[in-house]
């Protein structure tokens, strides 16, 4: 196993940690997206391959790029899994955009996650 080391200095992004929760409204149940939590991140951008270009759902594009979020691995953190999201602001005009988590792999001896994830496309929610 590699060893894995990530400063702080690294993790100079901070990102929101999102579960989506039921929530009774009255006797109305609905579902919405919860930020569970706040994590300094590394984050970069990874290639797109031809096969992962674009996702869609329903006949609809709801991602067209791929990130890497790399945070340690916390009670904060350890309960990530593609069920989640992440919303980020990232450089390009520092809009929070959400999102889907397609992986969560461990880094080195239980220190960090690395957290591949796809941009929703804002139309799809």
């Amino acid at each position: 196993m590699t060893m894995w080391t990530l400063t702080a200095s690294a993790r100079n992004k901070q990102i929101s940690l999102l579960a989506l929760e039921q929530v009774d409204d009255h006797g109305d149940i609905q579902e919405r997206w919860v930020e569970k939590g706040t994590e300094w991140a590394f984050v970069r951008s990874i290639p797109l391959s031809s096969s992962r270009a674009e996702r869609t759902i329903d006949g609809k594009v709801v991602a067209q790029a791929d990130v890497e979020f790399q945070v340690l691995l916390t009670p904060d953190t350890v309960w990530l899994s593609p069920a989640d999201r992440i919303a980020y602001a990232g450089p390009e005009d520092g809009t929070a955009r959400q999102y889907d988590i397609a992986s969560v792999d461990e880094l080195g001896d239980r220190e960090g996650l690395s957290i591949k994830a796809l941009l929703r496309d804002a139309t799809n929610g």
